[in-house]
């Protein structure tokens, strides 16, 4: 997608974080760039333990923005008792039976827009678990538990690629 000219993207945080609210009505991470209005009576939304009353409305006027350099899991969260749908990149993106978005991205230029009008609590993104760009190898056979890149537990791993302790390796 082409974005009107605007100033350099964010780029990516060093420290992975990803996660974005809105308490104060603004953005909490400078990686997104958001037009639109906020409003704090519009619901709730809990995510890890934290409750936000603060949101985004996704309204005609909305637009967020970001790149990514690699693939990566994008969730939204929306008001609790919501069954929202949303445009990410021009395609109409809906949640099945929760207030939850989440949607695997590939690397490049990406814009969330209103499908209909919503309230958005929170925004986060994670490396995705097929994505293999970040290979460290692993040199413990002592290792406890692997995972294969599906999430399955793996009982006796041989020669592969899996995730153990929350990072890909190679055995």
């Amino acid at each position: 997608c082409e974005w009107p000219a605007t100033p350099d993207p964010p780029t990516l945080p060093t420290d992975g974080n990803y996660a974005c609210h809105f308490t104060g009505r603004k953005p909490s991470n400078p990686f997104y760039t958001i037009t639109g209005n906020y409003s704090n009576s519009k619901g709730q939304a809990t995510v890890n333990g934290t409750t936000y009353t603060d949101c985004l409305k996704i309204e005609s006027s909305t637009s967020i923005r970001f790149i990514t350099t690699e693939e990566m899991t994008l969730t939204l969260v929306f008001a609790e008792g919501t069954v929202p749908n949303i445009k990410i990149d021009g395609t109409s993106v809906s949640a099945t039976n929760s207030h939850i978005i989440t949607c695997t991205l590939q690397a490049g230029a990406h814009e969330i827009t209103k499908d209909r009008t919503f309230n958005l609590f929170y925004i986060n993104l994670t490396p995705s678990a097929n994505n293999i760009g970040h290979i460290q190898t692993e040199v413990d056979n002592h290792a406890k538990t692997y995972y294969d890149l599906q999430g399955r537990q793996v009982q006796h791993p041989s020669h592969g690629i899996y995730i153990y302790k929350g990072k890909k390796v190679v055995k």
